[in-house]
């Protein structure tokens, strides 16, 4: 595809900046954009959409047109959205095909996929309407993995030129990084809430901390722990946090690309033996069979019992026990069970 121009280049240039640029109040980014864009597209209709799914519909946080009269094309759309589901035209709106993401999509591309005969509502109550015309169309959904972001693209009664696509093709990543923000700042009230009543539902402390430990996010029973002992409780999140196998804490790593992880630690009542025979078969590095042959040696079971329960012999338990002890650095079942107990998962 042809290289854009130094001046359209300097305009896909100014339209990023302008994407890329959120401040909360201020005038929408892709409103202020979309003349630019109209311009290098020189198409008779230019056209942008986002979409986010409600209920057993969608919404349409923002829809922008040029060339026609996009407020009531906007309120059209709505309307019909908001009741609809399933295949529109060509894409489904809830998980478009992977051929159809992020990439510039004509007619004869569409062609194949299109109904033959009756347009589909969607078709019907918007297209028809606004003398938008299916085939006259060049567009890119936005997405974001399967999940649809929105639309962008325009409607030529001419062959639309190269530059038009080489300008749409740029143009996606720039929508895409924009849209995810949008929807970010969006979620994000209804995601604190939910972190919020979810910590509180879970009844005992639980903590959302930091790389080093130090707490994020409490919840009730967590703030209680942290008021009687909080010296105590923070040196423990933070060696839970280091811990290979933590004992007597659930330590779930949150993960975002670009961020650093952050640690939902939930402390447990109070670790038995065997959750202590657990974290101390990782701690040991023993194997998947060794670590079930310790499980059982810390609920004080006989060597014939563990062969039955794991269906091997008691010269191979025998076996397992002697390379436990070995990596275990004891010399008898007692010193074993003695060592279980005291750990602290330190």
């Amino acid at each position: 595809m042809a290289r854009p121009s130094n001046a359209d280049l300097r305009a896909i240039d100014d339209v990023a900046a302008t994407l890329l640029t959120f401040r909360e109040g201020a005038p929408d980014a892709i409103a202020d954009c979309m003349p630019t864009i109209a311009e290098i597209f020189e198409a008779d209709k230019t056209l942008f959409h986002s979409l986010e799914r409600d209920g057993e519909g969608f919404a349409v946080p923002t829809c922008e047109g040029i060339g026609f009269d996009g407020h009531a094309f906007r309120e059209a759309f709505r309307k019909v959205v908001g009741k609809t589901d399933g295949k529109w035209a060509v894409y489904d709106p809830s998980r478009p095909a992977a051929w159809d993401r992020n990439r510039i999509i004509d007619w004869d591309r569409l062609r194949p996929h299109y109904p033959e005969h009756d347009p589909p509502p969607v078709v019907k109550a918007l297209f028809v309407p606004f003398r938008l015309r299916v085939e006259e169309q060049v567009r890119a959904l936005i997405c974001d993995g399967p999940s649809l972001l929105g639309w962008l693209g325009g409607f030529w009664s001419r062959p639309p030129s190269v530059r038009a696509k080489t300008t749409l093709t740029r143009l996606i990543p720039h929508f895409r990084r924009r849209l995810l923000l949008e929807r970010a700042t969006r979620t994000a009230p209804l995601m604190r809430a939910a972190l919020h009543a979810t910590m509180e539902a879970i009844g005992a402390p639980a903590f959302l901390v930091a790389q080093n430990g130090a707490p994020i996010h409490v919840n009730e029973a967590g703030r209680v722990a942290l008021d009687r002992n909080g010296a105590d409780v923070r040196e423990r999140l933070r060696r839970a946090v280091q811990a290979k196998a933590p004992v007597g804490m659930n330590v779930t790593p949150v993960v975002a690309t670009g961020a650093a992880a952050w640690f939902l630690i939930v402390e447990n009542a109070s670790p038995t033996l065997e959750d202590k025979a657990a974290s101390l078969g990782k701690v040991w590095a023993l194997s998947a069979r060794q670590r079930d042959v310790l499980s059982w040696l810390a609920q004080g079971h006989c060597s014939a019992r563990i062969g039955a329960e794991l269906g091997i012999s008691d010269r191979t338990v025998e076996a397992h026990i002697a390379a436990i002890f070995e990596k275990a650095q004891v010399s008898s079942r007692a010193a074993l069970v003695a060592r279980i107990a005291s750990h602290d998962g330190g």
